[in-house]
């Protein structure tokens, strides 16, 4: 009579240790990479909302809107925090759309001559914080002088 012994089958602890090796590696490079797109994703979203911020206070310029409009001898600031308070149409968002995390400044940079007309050119600073450095975009554009009188709503209706 053969008598056969069954053999167990399954890992042995070695196995099993570099099974959890390789898994554990694979873990960790994918988090590094998640960690990293998280951070890229939000500079992003920062700089895209500091562009949203821009073209608002351009449109404001554009249309003479006297809240936004710097005087040849001070620039028109709104610090960190000063967003949300200052224009009722900013209202509070999320994470970093929130434009408490803006700076905006408007400096009146002199005038220009076209042909009869005379437009007054400003600079628009927005600023953010990107990990606790700030990081600003800049834009020039023109609409009346603060003082002109002649300065009148272009831009009815739009915000």
């Amino acid at each position: 009579m053969n008598s056969k012994h069954k053999k167990q089958q399954g890992l042995t602890l070695p196995e099993v240790l570099i099974a959890i090796s390789i898994i554990g590696v694979l873990v960790g490079i994918f988090s590094t990479a998640l960690t990293g797109n998280i951070k890229l994703m939000t500079k992003t979203g920062q700089g895209n909302q500091a562009a949203e911020v821009l073209n608002y206070f351009g449109r404001r310029v554009i249309d003479g809107d006297t809240i936004v409009l710097a005087t040849e001898s001070a620039p028109a600031v709104w610090d960190y925090g000063d967003l949300v308070g200052s224009f009722y149409d900013q209202a509070a968002r999320s994470s970093f759309s929130n434009p408490a995390y803006y700076k905006v400044t408007v400096t009146h940079k002199g005038h220009i001559t076209l042909s009869t007309a005379q437009l007054t050119e400003y600079q628009i600073d927005v600023c953010y914080k990107n990990q606790g450095e700030p990081t600003c975009i800049q834009g020039i554009t023109y609409g009346p002088d603060l003082n002109d009188p002649e300065r009148t709503s272009q831009l009815l209706g739009i915000s």
